[in-house]
């Protein structure tokens, strides 16, 4: 029918259109089925091994999902362009390459938790049919007269054109309809839900935070981290639009009363406020994977109390939507530290791709034993239960608090300074004791003691500033944070892989 590039370019952009009518029919279908994006890259982060997650990670930080959705279309485009030019866009081809396709959307997006057949097969059918129409149309326009005769040739010109404008302007309705659907998914009316909830007022709120308290150094990390800035590491390559109004709250397991909590039950609990710091287990030593933000939402030892615990139980294990699993000792969350059910972040609803309508928050963990977003699921367990969680179970230490560690943000690394006086600056964090003192050490001199910012209590982190006088050369600078109690970060350099990097934040500048 057709010559290879032709072939491919057909193959491509069938595919392309498989992917967008999939965004949009997973949405119009409903929260039952999930694009074939979505199921596709949450079966890839599933199979993944640890070391290419981790890679990810520490390359990408908080970039890892726009990134993993454009190279898993590219992917999916250039294996339809190699099918189509081997093929040369037969029908036969073609129809077997739809039918794969549909079937690897069913088999993937089942996995997804909450999947419903119905719904599945709806979406992936619907979205074959899509791209078989595409073919049909693109193919229908090679169509023209063969022969050897120049007017057999000119006469073959229209077509071709045809085809290419044709081409070109599917191309922008399947990037279209994506664009739609992936709006769509993000659910207009749970976005409006989310507008007009009123957060209850704190029975226990945290006091005001004076202006005057943030320090006025370029650069350095604010004392509360904006909603858009906060970090966000999740296994979820689409934040789940979850109504708040069907949203339900299961406790179970080693429980005497399990039962169920609606958003509406929630709201007319007595809620606290936290200033609380999160860190991702993967951060670096001096790296960005970390936040804090005023927390809103329910003490979670009120939220397990009312299902009275078997004394069995001694592990929690957190659950959501996404699928993604969580556990830690149940004495965590009931020792006095603060613990949540939060329905809030800096004064709003939770955005969505932290969590909303609820998720955990624990002060002193990483993220990855206990501050599960879109949280569904709470069930308490035996021993035996130790390390169910997702990252767990890839061999990240279960039992991992935060540790106490310091971070340099200005002066940035390598950067070119006047002599004279320089201000350097960062955070220092050290979650349940607090931050006591910080040090700088400028080559291999005495370690200077700096000054401390606001504390905003043991679970937050604390800035830091010191004037040093600076003199021409270039200078390696390290900071080091001391606890309250004492204990000394550690200097030990080591990677994030299994329980948390330790070693001394140090950056090189020159000074001119």
């Amino acid at each position: 029918m057709t010559d290879r590039r032709t072939g491919a370019l057909l193959g491509a952009l069938t595919v392309g259109a498989f992917l967008a009518a999939s965004e949009l029919l997973s949405a119009v279908v409903g929260s039952g089925a999930a694009s074939a994006l979505v199921s596709w890259g949450r079966l890839l982060i599933n199979v993944a091994p640890r070391v290419s997650v981790e890679a990810t990670i520490r390359s990408l930080g908080t970039s890892d999902k726009t990134v993993l959705t454009v190279v898993m279309v590219g992917i999916a485009c250039g294996i339809g362009a190699l099918a189509g030019a081997l093929s040369l866009g037969t029908r036969r081809g073609v129809g077997i390459g739809v039918v794969a396709l549909v079937l690897l959307d069913v088999l993937a997006a089942v996995q997804v938790p909450n999947a419903s057949w119905p719904s599945v097969t709806i979406a992936a059918g619907g979205s074959g049919l899509a791209a078989l129409a595409c073919w049909r149309l693109l193919s229908g326009r090679l169509t023209s007269p063969a022969g050897p005769t120049a007017q057999a040739r000119d006469q073959r010109l229209v077509p071709r054109r045809g085809f290419l404008g044709l081409a070109v302007g599917l191309g922008a309705v399947a990037l279209l309809g994506g664009v739609a659907g992936r709006w769509l998914l993000s659910g207009m009316a749970v976005a409006a839900a989310r507008a007009g909830l009123r957060l209850p007022r704190p029975a226990h709120p945290v006091p005001p935070i004076p202006d005057t308290a943030q320090a006025a150094i370029p650069g350095i990390s604010p004392l509360i981290t904006t909603n858009d800035d906060f970090y966000r590491i999740d296994t979820a390559l689409l934040p789940p639009s979850i109504d708040p109004s069907s949203w339900r709250l299961r406790i179970g397991g080693l429980v005497n009363n399990p039962h169920e909590l609606s958003f509406a039950d929630l709201l007319r609990m007595p809620t606290e406020e936290q200033i609380i710091t999160l860190c991702c287990v993967s951060n670096i030593v001096g790296g960005p994977l970390l936040g804090t933000a005023r927390w809103l939402g329910i003490p979670l030892h009120a939220v397990l109390e009312a299902a009275h615990p078997d004394p069995d139980a001694v592990e929690l294990v957190a659950r959501s939507a996404d699928g993604f699993t969580a556990s830690f000792p149940l004495s965590m969350a009931l020792d006095g530290r603060p613990a949540l059910v939060a329905i809030g972040m800096n004064g709003q609803p939770l955005p969505f791709e932290h969590g909303f309508p609820a998720r955990l928050v624990v002060g002193g963990l990483y993220g990855f034993t206990s501050a599960v977003k879109w949280l569904d699921e709470l069930e308490l367990e035996a021993s035996s239960a130790r390390g169910e969680g997702y990252w767990a179970q890839r061999g990240w230490t279960p039992d991992a608090p935060i540790r106490t560690e310091s971070r340099i943000d200005a002066p940035a690394a390598d950067a070119d300074l006047a002599s004279g006086t320089v201000a350097v600056a960062g955070v220092a964090w050290a979650p349940s004791h607090g931050v006591a003192v910080v040090e700088i050490q400028v080559d291999a001199g005495p370690w200077l003691r700096c000054s401390l910012g606001a504390d905003l209590g043991p679970w937050a982190w604390r800035q830091w500033s010191l004037g040093w006088r600076a003199s021409a050369g270039r200078h390696t600078l390290s900071v080091r944070a001391t606890a309250v109690g004492g204990a000394v970060q550690d200097p030990t350099p080591s990677d994030p892989f299994p329980s948390g990097a330790t070693g001394l934040h140090t950056i090189a500048v020159h000074v001119g």
